[in-house]
């Protein structure tokens, strides 16, 4: 047995023990020091022997291992595997491109304002109905609520004819009256996420409606009206809130405002406050974007935070195996814009330069298919096969990493990689 490369050991604070973090297995151990020396007596000798207790656990978190090689290779078995399952067909698809909405740092800004037509929403049935799968279905846009008939159409044919799929919809929320949410059970909408950037003020200059009207009490008062469906119709909540330079300070009041006014469907699990960075590949938020060592310390400071629940924080905060490949990837994964076309990410809808092919003249290009599926492996890429963190990340973004849209590696890496000994010692604080 040796001690897998894959461990991170570290003294912790105030004790006599050390922790040890296996990032394959994703487990957190104490161990005492003395413990700790026999631990490496045994992997000096072997003749000397250590507890059978203690071994087994050693073994059962993956910190000690037959060889390094062996725990590559499932990972990248797993990997594999999962881009290449077809258990459920997953659609990502846009009624429209348009959007109500004129945020600074969208990457959809300057595409075409195209609605889906009725043609191209009988070919995606069509191309649902060739898979014969399960079909999940996320709405998208462009803002989807400007095209709600056509997501109406699409879902009652789907149903009539007895196509197993679930649906969730990404929203503004400016658009959500209760007359589309009554209608949210029929169309098999379980899922709702919904934008906030701030508290009133700050949301309204960020997020405009593009005739200039302010958008924050609209969409609050539409969320209240979703919540009266939310335990009626089963409808889970996500309201993100966009972080970035420029508001981050602000995250905490947003939270706790949202979390006290829906504090019921928060404390039954109802409802999800999490937030998401803006990204800049498209340029169009280069200003405001946070590199990832400022992306740490906005989450380190909100642990910090007695406003913000520890454990909410540690969701972002303690580390966590992401060896599953995203869209662009996976074979059983697919966007598609409201002019027919195929796309493998939500990044580059309505780019045509960048569509795989279009449904209308049910042609796809195999080939660019077959690229974005295994171009830049990770697993054959020598930097990320040596690291260490590879459970953790997965080798990050393949869009990026095709696109070449990060300067070097360290854009592409987890977060805390530079300082988890810290992360996982608030961890180990927090929960003993």
């Amino acid at each position: 047995m040796i001690w897998s490369k894959y461990n991170i050991d570290f003294q912790i604070k105030d004790s006599n023990s050390i922790g040890v973090y296996n990032t394959y297995s994703n487990s957190f151990i104490e161990i005492e020091k003395k413990l700790y020396a026999k631990i490496n007596e045994y992997l000096e000798n072997s003749n000397n022997n250590l507890p059978a207790e203690t071994l087994n656990k050693l073994k059962a978190n993956s910190i000690l291992t037959k060889n390094d090689e062996d725990i590559f290779n499932i990972l990248r078995y797993k990997y594999l595997s999962s881009i290449f399952s077809f258990n459920t067909l997953e659609l990502t698809i846009a009624p429209t491109a348009d959007c109500n909405f004129n945020c600074p740092y969208c990457f959809e800004k300057n595409k075409p304002n195209i609605y889906m037509n009725k043609t191209t929403a009988d070919n995606i049935i069509n191309f649902i109905k060739s898979f014969n799968k399960k079909t999940e279905i996320l709405w998208f846009g462009g803002e989807p609520l400007l095209n709600f008939n056509r997501i109406k159409y699409m879902s009652n044919i789907l149903t009539t004819q007895n196509i197993d799929f679930s649906a969730s919809i990404i929203t503004n929320g400016y658009l959500l009256d209760e007359n589309k949410i009554k209608e949210f059970k029929n169309l098999k909408i379980n899922n709702v996420q919904i934008t906030f950037d701030g508290l009133s003020d700050t949301h309204n200059k960020r997020r405009r409606h593009k005739k200039g009207y302010p958008t924050f009490n609209k969409i609050l008062n539409n969320i209240d009206t979703l919540y009266k469906y939310t335990i009626k119709d089963n409808i889970f909540i996500n309201i993100t809130i966009t972080i970035d330079e420029t508001n981050k300070n602000e995250f905490s009041e947003i939270f706790v405002f949202l979390k006290d006014r829906y504090s019921e469907l928060f404390n039954r699990n109802l409802i999800n406050i999490p937030f998401n960075f803006v990204e800049s590949r498209t340029n169009q938020a280069n200003n405001c974007k946070m590199n990832n060592s400022e992306r740490l310390n906005f989450i380190l400071e909100l642990f910090e935070n007695n406003k913000i629940p520890k454990a909410y924080v540690l969701k972002y905060l303690y580390p966590k195996q992401n060896i599953h490949p995203c869209m662009m990837r996976k074979i059983n994964s697919f966007g598609i814009g409201a002019s027919g076309n195929i796309y493998k990410c939500l990044e580059d809808f309505d780019n045509e330069q960048k569509s795989l092919g279009n449904l209308n003249n049910k042609k796809i290009d195999t080939l660019k298919l077959a690229s974005l599926s295994l171009k830049k492996d990770v697993f054959e890429d020598k930097i990320c096969q040596e690291c260490i963190y590879l459970p953790l990340c997965g080798g990050g973004c393949p869009y990026d990493l095709i696109n070449n849209t990060r300067k070097n590696y360290s854009e592409n890496c987890v977060l805390f990689k530079e300082r988890i000994p810290e992360i996982l010692s608030k961890y180990y604080f927090y929960t003993r």
